[in-house]
């Protein structure tokens, strides 16, 4: 699909070796603002939830983050 971009939220936990994936991903050539690399509180989850072009969601963490996220 074209247009489709990605927000990539680590872990608390996992944001250093995720940070280097990144470098890695943009080392091979990765065009820029394909995947976009944004360690953010879990917090800010009702901004990027609301928006209007807001299309979906995958999802792989904890239970409790995402019976959260699914109620929104």
């Amino acid at each position: 699909m074209v247009g489709n971009v990605v927000l990539w939220k680590p872990s608390r936990a996992v944001i250093f070796a995720n940070y280097y994936i990144m470098k890695i991903l943009i080392l091979a050539g990765l065009p820029s603002g394909v995947i976009n690399f944004v360690p953010f509180s879990s917090r800010h989850a009702d901004v990027v939830i609301s928006h209007p072009y807001f299309a979906g969601l995958h999802f792989t963490g904890s239970y409790e983050t995402l019976t959260k996220l699914w109620k929104k």
